[in-house]
């Protein structure tokens, strides 16, 4: 019971705390001056990434790294299926494949890298510094990207942005970031216990239950973004954190702790593959992720984890 319970407040710390740093950050952002795009693939979509990373690189020290990558992998194939998914259903999502087709480039990169990198069973501190001069040069390059293209924002997150200091953001960038820290203990060390409790690996509680869990503020943020039709942010948020996951995070954690793939399977890499390819020709059909598109994702992630627990 006390584990559930710790599961619980964890997924709330996370929650509140990836909403706080999303705020605090993604303001920030729009004070300094980029556009709303790059908000959302850097910016939020960092911020959104934030329970993963805590989580993952928690889950690293207490030795269960299965859960680290079962996070990441089921963590992308979540924010596709699922959390496009319901977005596109609430509100069809508007896409210029062109703004975006280096972006879903690396996405789709970084996804094959990791998938070859694992293919000895582990992520090794080397692959981990290899992950993160990747994504240090993507950001490098999106910055410059940021200077280049510098223009007037009109989007704003928070009614009140232009009467608050910068240093108002970054109070919330502290307070969202020590939130995150308590709700990543608390939370993986609820699925931990109930894992062992039902007899689930611990690599299919990272692809499913914590990885859900995890992405709570990706589904969050794109579902808000939708209703508000700041397309370009739901979008954003949701590749720029895949791209973030698998760089960053399994790159970070694995340069400090070696990530074993447990008992995450091929196809947990294919799904994970297949949903960032399939969402390139349903963009450039319609030019926009439709109802219809919103439901065949949503099919795709049920039916993927249906298959999890009937393979348990």
């Amino acid at each position: 019971m006390i584990s559930i319970i710790f599961f619980l407040i964890g997924i709330l710390l996370l929650y509140y705390g990836a909403k706080i740093l999303v705020k605090g950050s993604s303001n920030l952002a729009i004070k300094i001056g980029i556009s709303p795009m790059l908000v959302g693939l850097t910016v939020v979509a960092f911020g959104t990434s934030s329970p993963e990373l805590f989580v993952s690189f928690i889950a690293g020290m207490q030795n269960s790294s299965d859960i680290a990558l079962g996070n990441v992998v089921g963590s992308n194939i979540c924010n596709i299926g699922l959390i496009l998914g319901l977005a596109s259903i609430i509100m069809p999502v508007k896409v210029d494949i062109n703004d975006i087709k280096l972006d879903l480039f690396i996405m789709i990169a970084a996804s094959l890298i990791v998938w070859l990198m694992i293919l000895d069973k582990h992520l090794s501190h080397l692959d981990g510094i290899i992950l993160l001069i990747l994504i240090i040069s993507y950001l490098f390059f999106k910055i410059k990207q940021s200077i280049r293209e510098r223009k007037e924002i009109d989007l704003e997150i928070d009614d009140n942005s232009k009467v608050k200091s910068k240093g108002f953001y970054i109070f919330l960038i502290i307070a969202g970031l020590i939130t995150l820290i308590i709700g990543s203990n608390l939370f993986i060390d609820g699925a931990i216990s109930i894992a062992r409790y039902l007899g689930v690996s611990n690599a299919i509680i990272g692809l499913s239950l914590v990885a859900f869990g995890t992405s709570l503020p990706e589904l969050a943020t794109s579902i808000i973004a939708a209703i508000k039709k700041q397309d370009e942010i739901s979008l954003g948020n949701i590749i720029g954190s895949n791209i973030f996951n698998i760089l960053f995070i399994l790159g970070f954690t694995s340069t400090f702790f070696q990530i074993n793939a447990g008992d995450i399977k091929t196809v947990d890499y294919l799904v994970m593959l297949f949903t960032s390819l399939i969402i390139i020709p349903m963009g450039i059909v319609g030019k926009k992720y439709s109802r219809i598109d919103g439901f065949m994702l949503l099919l795709i992630y049920i039916a993927y984890i249906y298959y999890l627990y009937i393979n348990i």
